[in-house]
């Protein structure tokens, strides 16, 4: 069994790689500007589409997103992507790319 100092290592690796693997990836879209945190989650801005179209559009693929438009200082055009495992993050990197146009 892992002791709470190691548990909290590998917790605190995996997220970094996973939020590299996303930023890399969302950097990639045209219409989405990455915003890199600290955090176990990502902010992006969105120019074609607003937050709360992408919202619904992802809810239909069965994906859940922050709508970040009542967030202090951001528009409706704002949106947070927690970080997840691996295979979660391609379903949220594909579902974008079947919403979002996509330039890589």
């Amino acid at each position: 069994m892992l002791d709470d100092k190691e548990y909290i290592e590998k917790s605190e690796k995996w997220i970094l790689e996973e939020k590299k693997f996303m930023y890399k990836k969302l950097s990639e879209f045209q219409y989405i500007k990455a915003y890199k945190t600290e955090c176990n989650f990502i902010l992006i801005k969105l120019t074609n589409i607003s937050s709360e179209s992408l919202r619904e559009k992802m809810i239909e693929k069965n994906i859940l997103i922050r709508d970040a438009s009542n967030f202090k200082f951001l528009d409706y055009y704002f949106v947070r992507l927690a970080i997840k495992d691996r295979e979660s993050n391609i379903k949220v990197l594909e579902a974008l790319a079947d919403i979002i146009e996509y330039r890589g």
